[in-house]
């Protein structure tokens, strides 16, 4: 892997403008308001390394910080999908594993972590749950009330304590504008305890540039960092992985 050195410069329209709402950067937006045109670095900023569509610091574990999170399999903490009908006698583990696919968004912020908090306060209910009947209906409330179980009392997320388009300004090259080019760049960002961005990902891009300007304000965003109840210890902040999803025109 190698850090990219070219400069690369562009005129573009500004998103900083207070029609902007958070990451959802409308054209219709900065069209309106007038914004005039300025100069845009699309390279990694100071401090940062880039190899393709992924940025990272120096020291951060790489092969960890771009992990596959895509489903529970990937993640290593399940083997298989649960199938369940509204009205089978299903096992005990197709429970667990079904129980598991509910929470998988919750699994993707801190696999090893919220595992370990499903096998200690989850498993246990599961083994209770009646088997028989609309199994997926219940299964469905079950997880549900586990999610707000595991966030309120054992696991915190992180939460953004920046915005883009508000706390960070966004630009549009005038040149993908006039062309039409817009869409949503959806990235995974890994997040240190310190709440700051470690490894961004391009997990569904737009165009090379516009995936630069996202993955660059998405290194000046900061986090609330996760954090992990310790019994009596209270709460540890450990790292963490979210999504970002930056909107470059109309993307309904």
């Amino acid at each position: 892997m190698h850090q990219r050195r070219s400069a690369s410069a562009m005129t573009v329209r500004s998103l900083a403008c207070p029609l902007v709402a958070a990451a959802a950067l409308a054209l219709a937006a900065f069209g309106a308001a007038g914004c005039g045109g300025t100069q845009i670095e699309t390279d990694p900023p100071e401090g940062w390394q880039a190899d393709g569509d992924r940025w990272w610091t120096p020291g951060a574990d790489t092969t960890r910080a771009f992990r596959d999170l895509t489903s529970l399999t990937a993640m290593g903490v399940a083997t298989r999908t649960p199938m369940l009908t509204a009205s089978q006698e299903v096992t005990g583990d197709q429970m667990i594993l079904a129980a598991k696919q509910g929470l998988e968004k919750l699994y993707r912020k801190a696999p090893e972590t919220v595992d370990s908090l499903f096998v200690e306060h989850v498993a246990p209910k599961v083994k209770k749950l009646p088997r028989t009947g609309d199994v997926k209906a219940r299964m469905k409330k079950f997880t549900r009330k586990s999610h707000e179980r595991l966030t309120s009392n054992y696991f915190r997320v992180p939460t953004q304590t920046r915005t883009l388009g508000k706390d960070i300004p966004m630009s549009y090259p005038d040149s993908l504008f006039d062309r039409g080019v817009s869409g949503r760049v959806h990235m995974q960002v890994r997040v240190d305890t310190a709440g700051q961005p470690q490894a961004i990902k391009v997990i569904d891009g737009v165009h090379p540039v516009l995936d630069a300007i996202a993955q660059r304000a998405t290194t000046k965003m900061r986090w609330d960092p996760a954090r992990v109840k310790e019994g009596d210890y209270g709460w540890k902040k450990i790292p963490s992985w979210t999504w970002m999803n930056v909107s470059f025109g109309r993307t309904s």
